[in-house]
């Protein structure tokens, strides 16, 4: 008769089969099949218990198959920075995407914590989250993807040897030009929010212009930029999930450097 032991018996199995590194989908069919039998010979089904779900749903995120998004390295965002007047119809609206492009891989952000969600609906980064302090910006995430009780997080942003996708330089540009209306950081020159559409709209033609895929590349490449360099410049795991907000090990998902395009 199946009891603890035997629960226990079914959670070293799961452990050994993620060890095995086997997905959580075809441990989720190896456990089916131990249900089935379960259910004939009308015992409790412990497959379906707490602990087990929540290992098979551990395994699930460090197994998960890394999607096809290419990184934003510093040699694309420099590329796609420099040719901004080409895609942006007004000299305010090329300093917006420098700023924008440059917090979203320093900062490496989430479209969220960048940017408003619709014309209508606040959010991202509010202009009171983010201050210079001694030649370094200050800046406050309010919540996340792994913060949504929103205690939020600070982060700081160093100046750049290159000047043009310097972030404290960017900043200090782009409020040379903002309006001091409150709200959003990222608006436009008319006071209304840079939305998310907006802003893949303008990566996706960016992307395009200098001759990459628009399909390798999108706002979440900035993120994953931001983890490849960081990797490829030698930092260590406990840098990069630092660097990312990352709290387990699904960071690794967002280090490519063999994905690296130049």
């Amino acid at each position: 008769e199946f009891g603890l032991d035997d629960k226990e018996i079914i959670i070293w199995y799961v452990l050994e089969q993620g060890q095995a590194q086997q997905s959580a989908g075809a441990i989720q069919k190896r456990l089916a099949g131990i249900s089935f039998w379960l259910k004939l010979l009308n015992r409790r089904d412990i497959t379906k218990s707490f602990l087990v779900k929540q290992i098979i749903k551990g395994i699930g995120r460090v197994r998960r198959p890394a999607n096809g998004r290419k990184p934003i390295t510093l040699l694309i965002l420099s590329r796609l920075i420099a040719l901004l007047p080409h895609n942006c119809y007004s000299l305010y609206e090329q300093v917006l995407f420098r700023t924008v492009f440059v917090f979203a891989f320093f900062a490496a952000l989430r479209v969220s914590e960048a940017v408003s969600s619709s014309k209508k609906l606040p959010g991202g980064l509010y202009l009171e989250d983010v201050q210079v302090v001694k030649e370094k910006l200050r800046v406050l995430i309010r919540r996340s993807k792994t913060d949504q009780l929103g205690k939020g997080m600070i982060i700081w942003l160093g100046k750049s040897k290159i000047n043009s996708i310097c972030p404290v330089l960017a900043f200090e540009a782009f409020l040379a030009v903002r309006s001091s209306v409150l709200g959003p950081l990222f608006i436009h020159a008319d006071d209304t929010y840079l939305t998310k559409y907006q802003f893949s709209k303008v990566l996706h033609d960016c992307i395009c212009f200098i001759g990459l895929s628009p399909n390798e590349f999108k706002t979440h490449s900035f993120r994953i930029g931001a983890a490849t360099q960081a990797s490829i410049l030698g930092f260590s795991d406990v840098s990069i999930k630092k660097l990312g907000r990352w709290t387990s090990r699904c960071f690794q998902h967002y280090v490519r450097p063999a994905l690296v395009d130049q």
